[in-house]
């Protein structure tokens, strides 16, 4: 089985920033476990913010767009999503921002923004989460026409500190 497609920015060896991701295209499609990430580990980075510009983003099989921090005193980048018609996750996709550093890093906020709806099907989720002592991110969701959640679920929590507004 062949791995999973993956697009990723992590921080150089020495310590430096970590880039933003940029996906820019009429039609995005993240399928069978598919991932893009922005990571940061140990070190006092932030992760790269994750900006998607579409008219239709699907994410399905268990795909993810996702931010995390791990290790340091950075905070997670934010995952932005602009969409003239719809945001579809499906079949176990996510959309993730979060921190499990133990120094205190934050998450990052969630912000989609689609022109008719944004659907959640067959236990997909968006959440925004720490665990260590920074608070979880924000989710903002503008639906356009309709918010749509099928046996899935919008969250933002924190094990040791505030979780963020949904």
């Amino acid at each position: 089985t062949p791995a999973p497609a993956s697009i990723q920015a992590s921080p150089p060896i020495d310590g430096g920033k970590v880039g933003a991701l940029t996906l820019k295209a009429p039609s995005i499609t993240l399928k069978e476990r598919g991932l893009v990430t922005s990571s940061s580990g140990s070190n006092s980075s932030d992760a790269g913010n994750i900006l998607v510009i579409t008219d239709i983003l699907t994410l399905k099989d268990g795909s993810q767009l996702k931010s995390n921090k791990v290790e340091g005193t950075g905070r997670a980048g934010s995952i932005l999503i602009t969409a003239t018609d719809d945001v579809r996750l499906m079949d176990g996709s996510s959309i993730q921002s979060s921190t499990t550093s133990q120094l205190g890093g934050s998450g990052g906020s969630i912000n989609i923004t689609s022109g008719h709806s944004v659907a959640l099907n067959n236990d997909s989720l968006i959440t925004a989460s720490s665990t260590g002592p920074g608070n979880a991110g924000n989710i903002s969701i503008d639906a356009g026409n309709q918010l749509i959640l099928q046996n899935s679920s919008l969250t933002t929590e924190a094990n040791q500190a505030s979780g963020g507004k949904i």
